[in-house]
This record gives structure tokens, C-alpha cells and sequence, in this order.
């Protein structure tokens, strides 16, 4: 397996000196798996244009295009690269994009291609000619990606709620770790969520854990 870092940046790129020496685009990271040089990539951020101009000038000569993109999560640093990943406008491209298990009821399709309406791009998601399957992740099965590696069940599937858009592929988060200004909280594996609507409060004591259950009745009381 090959590993490469295409953005390591959250939020915003941040082109500049400051950043220069891990770069300044968000969020995207290249795997290369097996002796077929399977290409799986994490997250969309504005890395995965960089990433997508590789893939033209290196791989698209030896044959069509084939990956799979698993987005830890949908916030806009780790989709805004999407658009700008040329591959996808390529007609013999195939692409898997799959996403986090959330409570919301939007396709996939429409949380990653809304950018790409007219009154934001040039090009509508309907327009693209390659082959891109949106999928939802389920809860149960692992994903072989061949030759021993597998992407793990637990990895897929423990995610905590985003008190704003969603929800985060995260592979354990335990409320015994305690992190400032950190606004939400799961207990694996059945995710009851509990959602702050601000910043998990450093200095307010009165805040505390009030009753933890067994991990499998995931119950986590919160009183201040």
C-alpha cells in the first residue's frame, strides 16, 4: 500500500508561506492498494484537484479511470474539491463516492453535488457523462479493498453527530476522553447522540457526566 497526502488543511485552503511545508489545500488523501494499484481516496477537499491533474497526465494513458472516494464527512472542506476533480468529466471514468451513515434525509448525490448548481459552477452535477455511484454507508459490512486490506467495520460505522450538518466516519470516540470545545458526544456502537448547541463548556463545572450505562445501551446523560 501507497500513501499519499494531497491537502492535510481544514476549513480553508491557506496557500502561503506559513503552510508551506505540509501545503495549504483541505482535506484529501490517496491510497494505492494491491498489485492493481487500486485507487481509493480519502475526502474531497481542494486537494483532490492536484490529485485528479495526476490521474490525467499518469493513469488515464493505461486506461480508464477507476476509484472509490469515502468522505469521513460532508462539511464544505471536505467536499470542495469534487467539482474541480477532472477525472470526473471524463466519460469512461468510474467512481464510487460514498458517504457517512447520517440522520438527514438528503441523497448523497444532492450533499455533494449541490455545489455544482448553476447559481454556484459552471457544469450541473446532471451534466457529468462519467460513471459516479453515490452510496450511502449501512452499518454492517466491512469493505474488502483486495489483496488483505480491508476498511474496517468499526471505522465505518462509529461516527458521532455534527451539531450542524451530519454526521463524522470516526473510528471510536469514547466520552471517557473529554476534549475542549468539543460539541458533541456518541457512545458506540448503537450512536444515541447528544448534541451540544455550543462549544463543550472548558471552564463551566457544573457541566459533568451524570450516569454512563453499558456500552450497548449507549446512554449518556449530560445535566447541568
Amino acid at each position: 500500500m501507497r500513501i499519499r497526502f494531497w491537502g492535510v488543511r481544514g476549513s480553508i485552503p491557506s496557500p502561503g508561506p506559513e503552510t508551506g511545508k505540509y501545503g495549504g489545500n483541505t482535506a484529501c488523501i490517496e491510497l494505492r492498494v494491491g498489485s492493481d494499484d487500486r485507487i481509493i481516496i480519502i475526502d474531497a477537499g481542494s486537494g483532490i484537484r492536484m490529485l485528479g491533474n495526476e490521474l490525467m497526465a499518469n493513469d488515464l494513458p493505461k486506461g480508464a479511470i477507476k476509484a472509490e472516494i469515502f468522505l469521513s464527512h460532508t462539511h464544505w472542506d471536505h467536499i470542495m474539491g469534487y467539482p474541480f476533480f477532472t477525472p470526473i468529466y471524463i466519460p469512461t471514468t468510474e467512481i464510487k463516492v460514498y458517504g457517512p451513515v447520517t440522520f438527514e434525509d438528503d441523497p448523497l448525490e444532492d450533499v455533494v453535488g449541490g455545489q455544482m448548481k448553476y447559481r454556484y459552477f459552471p457544469v450541473n452535477l446532471g451534466e457529468l457523462s462519467s460513471n459516479i455511484e453515490y452510496i450511502r454507508l449501512k452499518e454492517d459490512p466491512s469493505i474488502d479493498l483486495g489483496e488483505g486490506y480491508t476498511l474496517r467495520q468499526n471505522f465505518l460505522t462509529t461516527l458521532f453527530q455534527l451539531s450542524d450538518t451530519g454526521s463524522n466516519m470516526r473510528e471510536k470516540l469514547f466520552a471517557r476522553v473529554m476534549i475542549p470545545n468539543l460539541s458533541e458526544i456518541c457512545l458506540p456502537p448503537i450512536l444515541r447522540i447528544l448534541s451540544t448547541m455550543r462549544p463543550w463548556p472548558r471552564r463551566e463545572k457544573k457541566w459533568r457526566l451524570n450516569r454512563i450505562w453499558h456500552w450497548n445501551s449507549s446512554l449518556l446523560e449530560l445535566i447541568y
